[in-house]
């Protein structure tokens, strides 16, 4: 039986170093994800989705923006004026989670929202 314990990383890594780290390239994680899976998903893809997700749930632009990791600095407004903060971010988050969440568990609630690609 293998020892699990929480780490500092959502998604670690054993480092050349033999030191727990985050994933830098995910590559070769998703192979073995999607091996194990019979699936060919893609980390893009999963980008996508969650935008997708968060967006029908009714996320606002800025929030989602930040929450993608994406730039503000071509918008004023975002880059000078608004600050978004974790606890600003965190309710879209369990959001996305709850719906997520009751997507996997098969509750009907949860498939109002179309996550396909268009």
């Amino acid at each position: 039986m293998k020892n699990w314990r929480m780490g500092d990383y959502v998604f670690s890594s054993m480092g050349k170093d033999g030191n727990a780290g985050r994933i830098c390239e995910p590559r070769k994680a998703m192979l073995r994800a999607n091996k194990a899976a019979g699936s060919e998903v893609t980390v893009h893809g999963l980008r996508r989705t969650f935008a997708t997700v968060l967006e029908s749930l009714d996320c606002p632009a800025y929030p989602l923006k930040a929450l993608l990791g994406h730039s503000m600095k071509g918008d004023v407004t975002a880059s000078h004026y608004t600050q978004i903060g974790v606890e600003r971010l965190r309710p879209w988050l369990e959001k996305y989670e709850r719906f997520m969440l009751k997507l996997i568990d098969g509750r009907p609630e949860a498939k109002e929202v179309d996550t396909t690609e268009n």
